[in-house]
């Protein structure tokens, strides 16, 4: 973790030893290293430490990006990825999320001309720290953010111009009747108008008086023409109806990555949830359930602010 002041930058550390983020979620990993017996060690430092250890180590870039709009099997792509012992996957870990939160680098002691190259100094230190975690020289890392990343999708970009990146997609009545069961951070954001303002780039808007409906196909209809405007080359959008084996390894092909040493896709990534670090909860495919569970508020937010938009992105050069 990185903690910025006017003043200094302190730097929070833990020691993984031999550990992996194996989970499908940084903050599991973290939370399982805290536990125990034996739980990792952590000390802080300031950020000279960072940088000076950060720049000897072997430069990493990563091999892959994925991008999402929420509850829509982003997991699932980045599970298949960490298959392979080679691969690092950091899924939604802050240490490299925050380098590009609105503002949060604002509070750094340093001038605004230097704040450009800091991000990409720090953020590649970070990245070299954790992409020689694999331990040997086919090690990859590959980069999964929140869905509200998907917002600074342009400034992520400045630092990775060239690596490949995919955004994955689904149906918004499907999304929405996921977030309002368990709600994902930005969907929290309602309740905090000046930063949804700030992430979703709207203008004289209080969240605070919108359903919550209204609010979240807003949000996606955001994302969702943020999504369109990021294809290229090196940028293509999957949608999750059809994210199977085939999609799967099209999507590691695409990252230049094997899905495992063995070179055959393990079964229990199809059979179990993909949100669980333990691995036990079996997968129950939930589109029609979600369908039939939507209320008509709901259907009808998404059809003012989100449908059109997912169907624009569907009619573009979806894999």
């Amino acid at each position: 973790d990185l903690r910025f002041s006017q003043s200094m930058v302190s730097v929070k550390w833990m020691d993984f030893g031999p550990e992996r983020p194996v989970e499908p979620f940084f903050a599991q990993t973290i939370k399982r290293l805290r536990s125990g017996a034996a739980q990792a060690p952590e000390c802080t430092t300031d950020l000279s430490t960072l940088i000076a250890a950060g720049e000897a180590l072997k430069p990493i870039v990563p091999a892959g990006l994925i991008f999402h709009v929420s509850r829509c099997g982003s997991t699932l792509v980045a599970n298949a990825m960490r298959a392979n012992p080679d691969v690092t996957v950091l899924s939604e870990a802050w240490p490299i999320e925050l380098f590009f939160r609105p503002d949060y680098m604002a509070r750094a002691p340093f001038i605004p001309e230097a704040m450009e190259d800091m991000r990409r100094i720090l953020v590649g230190c970070v990245a070299n720290y954790y992409g020689g975690l694999a331990g040997t020289e086919r090690g990859a890392l590959v980069i999964k953010f929140h869905a509200a990343d998907l917002t600074q999708f342009s400034l992520i970009r400045s630092v990775w111009p060239c690596v490949p990146a995919v955004i994955v997609i689904r149906d918004p009545v499907e999304i929405i009747v996921s977030n309002l069961a368990k709600p994902a951070p930005w969907v929290t954001w309602r309740t905090q108008p000046e930063l949804a303002q700030k992430v979703f780039s709207w203008k004289d808007i209080d969240t605070t008086r919108l359903s919550v409906e209204e609010y979240c196909a807003r949000a996606l209809g955001r994302l969702f023409e943020i999504a369109g405007s990021s294809l290229d080359a090196t940028c293509r959008l999957v949608d999750y109806e059809k994210l199977d084996r085939n999609m799967i390894g099209r999507i590691a092909e695409f990252f230049g990555l094997s899905l495992t040493t063995q070179g055959e896709m393990p079964d229990q990534l199809f059979s179990q949830w993909s949100k669980d670090p333990e691995g036990v909860r079996t997968f129950e495919p939930d589109s029609s359930r979600k369908r039939a569970e939507a209320s008509d508020a709901l259907r009808g937010a998404v059809r003012d602010w989100a449908l059109n938009g997912y169907e624009r992105l569907r009619s573009l050069d979806v894999w």
